[in-house]
């Protein structure tokens, strides 16, 4: 069988949409639906069915996916002896990471859905984030989780660790993380209380920029301990237990199903998970 009808099989029920699969390939969706019909002649199966402007998996293509999906990972295992991996972290995860002979690093944008873009067109291999994802052409694995904190400085005229409490959180300025949309991307933000009003001084898009804003400011921040730890003692922060209610924050390693059963991709997925939690040196307050 023709490899790149069952490429174009399963960027279809990616897309569940000929237009959409045909832009991501670069070709036309008469192409597209030619190559479908085609495949459907030589299986004697039908793959799919409309349904309104989309179409829908049959019960033949959903029991087809899984097996295509590991046949091109064979495929791919055997080409491939050493494959260079790109791997996007957070701020809080990057520090932890060391890039290797086996992949590289970047920093992912805050929030940013365009993540789950990059896994589905190759641009990245893996993602550790918090971003939550239910779309089921990816996998989600949780690594490790840390509680959520208040970041002030030092210097501070009215916060100290003895006296911190809720009504002090919500009377004071707060820098506030925010993704490349402006949208606010609060790590607290299913802490607080809906009824109270958060006075938002300063927005960042990155976690570096909080604690450098709040270390000259007499602003508080949200942040994941580890990263408070970190700049701690160089930039003369306070670290506070959020005084709403106890929380933590979960990292997940995200990755397209197509690399599940890739033989190096599991391999770096492994030595990804032990370096973060050989490295996560967090003590809860």
């Amino acid at each position: 069988m023709d490899l790149n009808l069952i490429n174009t099989f399963l960027v279809v029920v990616e897309y569940q949409s000929y237009t959409k699969a045909a832009e991501h390939l670069g070709v036309t969706q008469p192409a597209i639906s030619a190559s479908m019909k085609r495949l459907e002649q030589l299986s004697n199966k039908n793959l799919f069915v409309r349904k309104g402007r989309n179409i829908e998996l049959t019960s033949t293509a959903h029991h087809w996916v899984p097996l295509f999906r590991r046949a091109l990972s064979i495929i791919n295992d055997a080409v491939i002896e050493q494959a260079t991996f790109q791997v996007c972290c957070t701020e809080p995860s990057f520090s932890r990471l060391t890039a290797s002979p086996s992949f590289s690093l970047r920093c992912a944008p805050v929030s940013s859905l365009s993540l789950l873009d990059d896994l589905r067109l190759h641009k990245v291999d893996l993602v550790i984030d918090n971003l939550p994802t239910i779309e089921t052409s990816f996998v989600c694995e949780l690594v490790y989780e840390e509680p959520i904190v208040v970041i002030c400085r030092q210097g501070h005229p009215r916060i100290t660790g003895s006296t911190f409490n809720s009504s002090m959180f919500y009377a004071e300025q707060h820098c506030v993380l925010v993704d490349t949309e402006y949208r606010a991307v609060n790590l607290g933000g299913a802490l607080l209380d809906p009824t109270q009003h958060l006075h938002i001084g300063m927005t960042t898009v990155s976690l570096s920029g909080m604690v450098l804003n709040v270390s000259k400011l007499d602003y508080l921040g949200i942040l994941p301990l580890s990263f408070a730890r970190e700049w701690q003692d160089s930039l003369k922060l306070q670290i506070l237990p959020c005084p709403i209610k106890s929380q933590s924050i979960g990292y997940n390693m995200i990755y397209h199903k197509r690399d599940e059963h890739n033989v190096a991709h599991q391999k770096l997925r492994r030595q990804i998970r032990h370096d973060l939690v050989q490295n996560l040196m967090v003590r809860n307050f």
